[in-house]
C-alpha cells in the first residue's frame, strides 16, 4: 500500500491520484511510477514495510524436515530423532 504525496495521473490505472490518497500499487508499478515521475510522488506505508520484514516461524503445518531446516539455518541445536512437537518447542 502506498500513500500519494503529489497529485499525478496514472495512465495504467486510467485515473488521477490525489494527495494523501492510499492505493495498493504493486511494487513493480511503484518503481515504474517513480522511474517516470521521479521521487516524491509515492511513499510506501510503514505497516507494509514492517510486514515484509516479519519472519514466519514454523508451525504444526510445517513438515519435520522444514522445521529442522529452520533450526539448522538459525544454528539451533536439536536431536535428529526429536518429534515435531519437541522441535517446535525449541523455536518458542
Amino acid at each position: 500500500m502506498y500513500k500519494i504525496l503529489k497529485k499525478f495521473r496514472g495512465y495504467a490505472e486510467n485515473r488521477v491520484f490525489e494527495i494523501e490518497e492510499e492505493f495498493d500499487f504493486s511494487d513493480e508499478r511503484a518503481v515504474e511510477i517513480t522511474d517516470k515521475l521521479g521521487d516524491g510522488f509515492l511513499e510506501k506505508l510503514k505497516e507494509d514495510i514492517e510486514s515484509e520484514n516479519v519472519e514466519l516461524l514454523p508451525t504444526e503445518s510445517n513438515t519435520v524436515a522444514e522445521i529442522k531446516t529452520y533450526l539448522t539455518d538459525k544454528q539451533i541445536d536439536f536431536d535428529d530423532k526429536a518429534k515435531k512437537a519437541d522441535l517446535l518447542l525449541l523455536i518458542k
